[in-house]
């Protein structure tokens, strides 16, 4: 299956008739069925806060159990990664900053995530060089769900949208 590194150089290339007919698929089709389930689960009425811990406290306890990195940064200053409930909870992590992305890029690569699901990406590079990091591969259509919907719910019904039109 091709990257999304790979489906953007493909439509690129392609020609005008071909990205025309790309364009007239519906967004929804275009963007397949994880895009769907994403905007499904985002029109739910959840407690954002509620959901917004849960979904840290996963991601902690992911990066301590899976990455050389953090399981060692949370052993070394006692962090107990189970016991973050809270974000004051949080402010016990220490910052995750470029050098320290650029120096330990290898031991923070999750060990039970198959290379084959994930793509190499890297920044601009304009705060003067660029950060490399993966990206799996159906973060794109979270992004894409997360982006619609934004978009959909706050601006197109905000009064000074409305004023406009």
């Amino acid at each position: 299956m091709l990257n999304l590194n790979q489906l953007k150089k493909l439509y690129t290339n392609s020609p005008h008739w071909v990205q025309n007919l790309y364009a007239a698929i519906p967004f929804s089709i275009r963007n397949g069925s994880e895009y769907k389930q994403w905007r499904t689960f985002l029109n739910k009425n959840l407690n954002v806060d509620e959901y917004e811990i849960l979904k840290l406290k996963e991601t902690i306890v992911y990066a301590y159990e899976y990455t050389t990195y953090y399981k060692k940064l949370f052993d070394d200053n006692h962090i107990d990664p189970y016991a973050i409930n809270t974000r004051k909870d949080l402010q016990s992590i220490p910052l995750l900053t470029k050098k320290l992305l650029k120096e330990n890029f290898h031991d923070l690569q999750a060990a039970n995530y198959p290379k084959s699901n994930k793509f190499f990406i890297t920044t601009g590079g304009t705060t003067g060089y660029p950060v490399t990091f993966y990206q799996s591969e159906n973060v794109w259509k979270k992004e894409v769900a997360f982006v619609a919907d934004f978009f959909e719910k706050r601006w197109l019904h905000s009064p000074l949208t409305k004023s406009l039109f």
